[in-house]
């Protein structure tokens, strides 16, 4: 039972971190050709606009429903997770005790 809550808070975790990190791979790559198209031309008739262009369509948080969701769910798993092994750490402690 512990390994099954440790694996699905694991799950969870990773899940949600692999969107975070796809979030701000999309921003650094479009940070970076905003970039480059500034030194193109040594950024003296640079449009603005154009790296907002690039840039704004990555910067898409999620919503605070959904990382408040995911944090609270998060939490409790790991609560659950450390009562299930203590419970489990003190069953076999009585269990060897028993004459």
């Amino acid at each position: 039972m512990t390994t099954l809550i440790a694996c699905v808070l694991f799950a969870l975790f990773a899940y949600e971190n692999l969107g975070a990190l796809h979030d701000v791979t999309a921003q650094r790559f479009a940070l970076l050709d905003a970039i480059k198209q500034f030194d193109a031309n040594g950024g003296a008739t640079t449009n603005p606009m154009q790296a907002r262009a690039l840039l704004e369509p990555t910067l898409t948080p999620a919503s605070w429903t959904s990382v408040k969701v995911t944090h609270i769910s998060s939490d409790l798993l790991t609560i659950l997770a450390l009562v299930a092994m203590e419970w489990r750490r003190r069953t076999l402690r009585d269990a060897q005790h028993v004459p």
